[in-house]
C-alpha cells in the first residue's frame, strides 16, 4: 500500500486503524522494551536463534522502509508523532537482537 491523502482514499478509516495498531512502535523507549519481551514470550515456543534470526529480519524489512522512502505509518498525523520515536525503537531492538541481548 502507499501512502497518499487519505482524503481522496476510500480506506481511510482501514489505515486509521493499522496506524492505530502501530501505535506501539513509537512508544517511549522503555514502554517499547516492554512490548518487544511480549512478542518474544508470545514466540516462546521458537528457540532463541531462530528468533533472533527471524524477528531481526522482519526488524530489518520495517526499517528499510524509511530508506526506501516509505512510512512505517499511513497517516500525517501518526507520521509526525510517532515515526522517529518508532525508527529508534526498531533499531534499538535490531541492535539488541544482534547482541544476543534480547
Amino acid at each position: 500500500m502507499s501512502h497518499r491523502d487519505l482524503s481522496e482514499d476510500e480506506n481511510w478509516l482501514l489505515f486509521v486503524f493499522l496506524d492505530l495498531d502501530l501505535s506501539i512502535l513509537g512508544a517511549p523507549q522503555e514502554e517499547y522494551i516492554e512490548y518487544a519481551k511480549a512478542i518474544r514470550q508470545e514466540y516462546i515456543h521458537v528457540d532463541d536463534e531462530t528468533f533472533r534470526r527471524e524477528r531481526g529480519a522482519f526488524l530489518k524489512r520495517w526499517l528499510a522502509r524509511g530508506q526506501e522512502g516509505l512510512y512505517l505509518y499511513y497517516t500525517t498525523p501518526m507520521r509526525e508523532l510517532f515515526e522517529a520515536a518508532a525508527a529508534r525503537n526498531l533499531q534499538f531492538e535490531q541492535e539488541k537482537l544482534c547482541m544476543g541481548l534480547m
